[in-house]
């Protein structure tokens, strides 16, 4: 990984930090990996390379840059807990979402009723 695509994406990962008009990129992107603010400013100078793991961890970051919301986190907030904060609401989500449709398809099978209610339907009424 290059300073370049370092760069990029501490602009994705904390989009709106800045201080005195400058934005901010390798502190928080430091904190946010755990490791000295002098190692993230030797890798934007391209002294030294990002490790791999801590490369992959990054462009994982980046795909879910949205919920993981950095810049609206409190300071130090570490990029791998959070992901993994948005990783259990996500697996929360497939789960509630997979356990509806194991009672639509045993339903469906059963005799063709479906289980979902009518709009405006009281939900615990059905259940």
């Amino acid at each position: 990984m290059d300073a370049q695509e370092l760069d990029a994406i501490a602009r994705i990962l904390y989009p709106d930090l800045s201080w005195r008009g400058q934005r901010l990129l390798t502190t928080p992107l430091a904190e946010g990996l755990n490791v000295p603010a002098r190692t993230a400013r030797r890798w934007k100078a391209g002294d030294v390379q990002v490790s791999p793991t801590l490369s992959d961890l990054l462009c994982a970051a980046v795909s879910v840059a949205d919920e993981l919301d950095l810049s609206h986190q409190p300071r130090q907030t570490r990029i791998a807990l959070r992901m993994a904060d948005v990783i259990r609401a996500l697996r929360g989500q497939l789960i509630c979402q997979g356990n509806l449709l194991r009672r639509l398809e045993s339903n469906q099978a059963a005799g063709g009723r479906s289980t979902l209610p009518a709009e405006g339907t009281n939900r615990n009424a059905l259940d």
